[in-house]
C-alpha cells in the first residue's frame, strides 16, 4: 500500500513537471501604436489565445519619450491580460533615443539633454555624419550610457510608469552601444583620451594611419571597448539595484544580441556577465537571422555557455517565411525557458502563420 502511494505521488509530480516544461513562457512584442482602441485589443487577445501566449511585451517608452498616450486604454490592456492570466511587461528602448532627419520638436526631449553624449552628432543633423550613421545600419541616434543625467532621467521615468500601472515586469531593449563604427561621442572619446593620452582608433582611421603598428591599433580598440563594457555593465548593475529595491518582485528582462562574441565586441553588450551575475531575471536573445544554420549555431552556443533556464529565444516573423518561423518554434530546445515573437502586428496580418503556429502548438 505504501509503495503504491509513493508511486502515485511520483506520477503526479512527473506529470506536473512535464506540464510545466510543455507550457513554458510564450510571449509577443507589441510595438507602440499597434493597439489604439478596444477592437485592436480584442484582436490581440484572440491571437494570444490561438498562440497560447503567456506574456505581452508592451512598448511603453521609445525614441526618448513615453508612449502611453491613452492611459485609460493602457490600464485596460493590463486588466484584460491579467483576467486571461497573461503577464504584461513594460518594454522600454533605453539608449536609442531618436530617429529621423529633423530634431525633436520638444525642447525637453533627452536629445537636448547633453549633446556631447550623442554618438556622431553633426552640427547640422542633415550633414554627412548622420547619413553615415544610418549607412552603418544604425536606426538613428543613441545616447552614451555614460551620460548620468540621461540615466537618472530614464530611471525617474521608469519609476513613474511602474507606479502608475500594474505591470508584471520591465523589459529593456537597446541596452547597448551602437555598433563599433558608430560608437564615438565627444564625451567617451574625451574620457579615453584623458586616461590614455591618445584618441581611440577605429577602422575608418586605420586605413589612413599606417604609421601605427597594427598591434597598437588593436590594443587601443580593445581598451576603448573595455571602457564601454565597464560603463554599460555599471549601468546595468545600477538599474538592477534600483529595480530590486524600489519594485521588489517585478520581473526584469533584457533583449540582447544572439551572438555572444559579436554582442560583446561590436556592441559592448557583455550580457553573459549580466546574466551570470543575475542582474536580470532572464534575457531574450534576438536570434532574428533568416539563415537557419546560423540560427542553430547561435542557440547551440547559448546552451554551451549560458544557463538556458535564464534564456528565452526571440523569433522574428518579419524577415522569414512561415515555414522558417514554424521550424524554429518546433525545434527550440526545451531547456530554454520560452520564446518571444516579433512582432504582434506582423503576425496578426499573416493568417497562414497564425494557423500554422496554432496547429503546431496543438499537435
Amino acid at each position: 500500500m505504501v509503495t503504491k502511494f509513493f508511486y502515485l505521488i511520483f506520477l503526479f509530480f512527473l506529470y506536473e513537471s512535464c506540464l510545466a516544461q510543455d507550457i513554458g513562457q510564450r510571449g509577443i512584442w507589441v510595438v507602440r501604436g499597434d493597439i489604439k482602441n478596444e477592437t485592436e485589443l480584442q484582436n490581440l487577445l484572440i491571437l494570444s489565445k490561438k498562440l497560447k501566449l503567456t506574456d505581452w511585451y508592451l512598448q511603453i517608452y521609445a525614441l526618448g519619450e513615453r508612449q502611453d498616450v491613452d492611459k485609460e486604454l493602457t490600464n485596460k490592456i493590463i486588466t484584460i491580460a491579467h483576467l486571461e492570466k497573461i503577464k504584461v511587461h513594460a518594454w522600454a528602448n533605453v539608449f536609442f533615443i531618436w530617429q529621423g532627419d529633423q530634431r525633436p520638436a520638444q525642447i525637453s526631449h533627452p536629445f537636448y539633454l547633453a549633446e556631447q553624449y550623442l554618438f556622431d552628432l553633426p552640427f547640422d543633423i542633415k550633414s554627412s555624419p548622420y547619413k553615415k550613421l544610418r549607412k552603418n545600419g544604425e536606426e538613428g541616434y543613441f545616447i552614451d550610457p555614460g551620460c548620468l543625467s540621461y540615466f537618472n532621467y530614464f530611471q525617474d521615468m521608469t519609476s513613474e510608469i511602474l507606479n502608475e500601472y500594474e505591470f508584471d515586469g520591465i523589459h529593456l531593449d537597446y541596452f547597448r552601444y551602437p555598433s563599433v563604427e558608430s560608437a564615438l561621442s565627444v564625451a567617451n572619446t574625451t574620457e579615453f583620451q584623458q586616461k590614455h593620452y591618445v584618441r581611440p582608433i577605429y577602422s575608418d582611421i586605420q586605413a589612413d594611419s599606417k604609421q601605427y603598428h597594427r598591434r597598437l591599433i588593436k590594443s587601443m580598440q580593445e581598451m576603448f571597448n573595455e571602457q564601454k563594457n565597464e560603463k554599460l555593465e555599471s549601468r546595468m548593475k545600477e538599474f538592477s539595484f534600483f529595480l530590486r529595491t524600489q519594485f521588489p518582485g517585478l520581473l526584469f528582462s533584457v533583449a540582447v544580441k544572439a551572438d555572444l562574441d559579436d554582442a560583446q565586441k561590436r556592441f559592448s553588450q557583455d550580457w553573459k556577465s549580466w546574466n551570470d551575475k543575475k542582474y536580470c531575471d532572464y534575457v531574450i536573445v534576438m536570434n532574428y537571422t533568416p539563415d537557419r544554420s546560423l540560427y542553430e549555431k547561435n542557440n547551440k552556443t547559448l546552451l554551451e555557455f549560458i544557463d538556458p533556464a535564464r534564456v528565452q529565444i526571440g523569433l522574428a516573423a518579419y524577415n522569414q517565411s512561415t515555414e522558417e518561423v514554424s521550424y524554429r518554434l518546433k525545434n527550440i530546445n526545451p531547456e530554454f525557458s520560452g520564446w518571444v515573437l516579433f512582432s504582434y502586428k506582423v503576425i496578426s496580418k499573416n493568417n497562414q502563420l497564425t494557423k500554422t503556429i496554432n496547429q503546431l502548438l496543438n499537435n
